[in-house]
């Protein structure tokens, strides 16, 4: 399924993706479906596992389409996480958790590692999850989740089961952009700088 998928679509290119970046993630593109393809894996040990294929998500390449993603058949997102198949890690890096996969791409390619809770509805299971990965690789996490209503309450609803993170408030950062692959690689680095530990985040 994946190698009918070997092409990357020139809008990842236009939101400042690495080719050979995406090559390694084995990102693709559905043709009939218009979307770009991210395949999932089971996770064990902190790494996607190659032979334990899920099946791929597919994001719109579409302006105008409102359904932005659409998961595999039968995939039970809740039960979990999307960590990217190739990714080195800084040694000052963060896991950073986002809501949709691209984002997570993002946060990868400039030396973190980014996962996605595939939405705004972050379970019990996926945190315990991420908890564990953090742990595992002994790195902190950072929610930086969109910064919109649902973005918020995602936040909340994810320090609802787990609080010792650092969370991105977006505050200096254009209004206009909501998500981490509208931002620019200084811009990223600054939001990090000005994170907000998860009871600053509350009070505020």
């Amino acid at each position: 399924e994946l190698d009918n998928w070997n092409f990357i679509h020139p809008s990842l290119l236009k939101r400042g993706f690495d080719r050979n970046f995406l090559i390694r993630n084995r990102i693709g593109y559905d043709p009939v479906a218009y979307r770009s393809t991210i395949p999932i894996f089971d996770i064990k040990e902190g790494k996607p596992r190659k032979d334990q294929y899920r099946g791929s998500v597919k994001r719109t390449v579409l302006d105008f389409e409102k359904c932005k993603y659409v998961n595999p058949a039968g995939f039970e997102k809740s039960k979990f996480i999307y960590v990217p198949l190739h990714y080195e890690l800084k040694e000052d890096g963060f896991i950073i958790v986002a809501e949709g996969q691209l984002n997570a791409l993002k946060a990868t390619q400039w030396g973190h590692l980014g996962i996605a809770t595939f939405g705004s509805q972050p379970t019990q299971e996926q945190v315990n999850q991420i908890v564990n990965l953090a742990r595992a690789l002994d790195k902190r996490i950072i929610l930086w989740y969109d910064y919109d209503d649902a973005g918020r309450k995602a936040t909340d609803k994810f320090l609802s089961f787990f609080y010792d993170v650092d969370v991105i408030s977006w505050e200096g950062v254009d209004k206009t952009k909501n998500d981490i692959c509208d931002l620019e690689h200084g811009e990223f680095n600054s939001e990090i700088g000005n994170r907000k530990s998860s009871l600053e985040w509350l009070l505020s």
